[in-house]
């Protein structure tokens, strides 16, 4: 009994000291590397961005708004800063931490209405693990929220970078698919468009969280004199009537004197199947066109 409690307690020390030094050579690894793949844009937004627009989301707006179309048309630089399945909180977090060294001219955040009737975080959210007690407090936060158990875990090196100690192995070894320019995903034109989806708007109100996340966002940009438009780019979906959540969302905005710019049912596009890679997202053909169309918007809107 003596030995397996020596053995039990000598183990649990080697984990303590090899994850006491795998946290000190991440740290460091962080303060001097960019972090590969899905993490690169993530990580250029909260170290060093400096474009004069930046858009924050998720993959519906990642997928929309092409920086280089709408840098020529604006005379600004742009950068795409959205993540692909995250929410409000996300958004936020991105927010808090890129003023923390930079002052944009403008945030042009891509919405959809079921961002104000999830719950929690979102399960995506944890890719900014690697950020914990970095000195992103927004970050902290938001990932002490999940329980004790969450938090306890948190202290981990190896949980925290559990999604992308293999990449960076492994991107010392082979070049990752190259991202586009300034952030932007295209996604590729399918070999057949989709089909309409009948969609029912239901009657749900948005959650209280979620409202008041959207006005800590909409705090922030005033406090700092950055100017905060709201897209919902376009969806292929035959819609009936608009949701409660949308009217709320937009009535906040209204009041708050936030621009909000809705082509979720477009007409030109609801007509152009083949502009979509799937439902929800433009394909590359797409998104030059919705960025043709929403450069002389935003310029127009850029210079009030």
């Amino acid at each position: 009994m003596k030995k397996l409690t020596i053995f039990i307690v000598g183990t649990l020390a080697v984990i303590v000291i090899l994850d006491f030094l795998a946290g000190t050579g991440m740290r460091k690894y962080l303060s001097t590397h960019r972090l590969p793949g899905d993490c690169a844009s993530i990580d250029y937004t909260i170290k060093d961005i400096n474009e004069d627009v930046i858009i924050l989301g998720n993959s519906v707006v990642l997928n929309s708004l092409m920086p280089s179309v709408l840098s020529d048309s604006l005379d600004m630089s742009v950068y795409n800063s959205a993540s692909n399945g995250q929410g409000l909180d996300f958004f936020h977090s991105m927010l808090d931490c890129l003023l923390n060294h930079h002052t944009p001219k403008a945030i042009v955040m891509g919405m959809r209405n079921d961002l104000f009737t999830s719950e929690g975080i979102g399960d995506r959210y944890s890719i900014l693990s690697p950020y914990y007690e970095m000195g992103y407090e927004i970050i902290d936060s938001c990932l002490n929220t999940s329980g004790d158990h969450a938090k306890l875990l948190m202290k981990s090196t190896f949980y925290r970078y559990n999604t992308i100690w293999w990449r960076i192995l492994l991107y010392h070894f082979i070049s990752p698919n190259e991202k586009g320019i300034n952030g932007f995903i295209a996604k590729p034109v399918p070999p057949m468009p989709p089909k309409l989806i009948d969609v029912t708007e239901e009657e749900e109100e948005p959650r209280d969280a979620r409202l008041k996340t959207l006005n800590k966002i909409i705090d922030r940009c005033q406090e700092r004199g950055v100017k905060l438009i709201l897209i919902y780019p376009p969806l292929y979906y035959n819609r009936q009537g608009e949701s409660k959540t949308g009217i709320r969302v937009k009535g906040l905005c209204e009041a708050r004197g936030i621009t909000v710019i809705d082509n979720s049912t477009d007409p030109y596009f609801m007509q152009h199947p083949e502009l979509f890679y799937d439902n929800a997202h433009l394909n590359a053909n797409g998104a030059i066109i919705y960025s043709q169309q929403k450069a002389s918007e935003l310029k127009r809107l850029l210079s009030d």
